[in-house]
């Protein structure tokens, strides 16, 4: 496998965390510090889990059901979403305290859960490969998502008090969208 294969799997994998970090953006518009607080979860699981795979640790339920993990995550953080937006009146400001770390990691598993595998499929490959692989694959995920939050923030502004509906929305379909690419895949 060369680099740019590998660059090809980190924008790949990269593509969902992204998705979530938008609606993290555009809800909560964060400044530059919690916006590298928010980015570094997704960054750092999604080197994490090629690991994982790679080390061994094939956690044969987690494959076979990844697909409904992240779909019970993403859907109650999105349905959690919607009820807070339907509720909220549109002069009351978000709490930007709401977005938490614990809902930062669910967020990164659930986005993160299917590196899994592409640590198995680098198992024959060096260590140094190995190691350089999940480098690049952590470089993408954090340009990746720092940039989304950067266009949520933009958004978000554009969307005022119906981003949260909006966000929960997005995080719902990207929930589903994973659901059935597990039954594709």
């Amino acid at each position: 496998m060369t680099l740019l294969e590998i660059c090809a799997i980190g924008i790949g994998l990269a593509v969902d965390a992204s998705c979530v970090c938008t609606t993290n953006g555009f809800i909560y518009k964060p400044n530059l510090k919690t916006t590298i607080a928010i980015v570094l979860p997704f960054c750092i699981l999604q080197g994490i889990m090629p690991l994982i795979g790679y080390f061994g640790v094939k956690p044969i339920s987690i494959f076979s059901y990844n697909h409904i993990i992240a779909l019970v995550l993403l859907c109650g953080i999105g349905f959690k979403m919607l009820v807070d937006g339907f509720t909220h009146r549109d002069d009351d400001k978000i709490n930007h305290s709401t977005l938490t770390f614990n809902i930062l990691i669910v967020q990164a598993i659930s986005t993160s859960i299917d590196a899994l595998s592409v640590g198995v499929t680098l198992s024959g490959q060096s260590y140094l490969f190995m190691f350089t692989a999940v480098t690049i694959i952590a470089i993408i995920t954090f340009v990746m998502c720092f940039i989304a939050v950067q266009i949520g923030i933009k958004i978000g502004t554009k969307l005022n008090s119906k981003a949260e509906i909006f966000g929960g929305i997005v995080l719902i379909l990207l929930g589903i969208k994973l659901f059935l690419d597990g039954f594709t895949s």
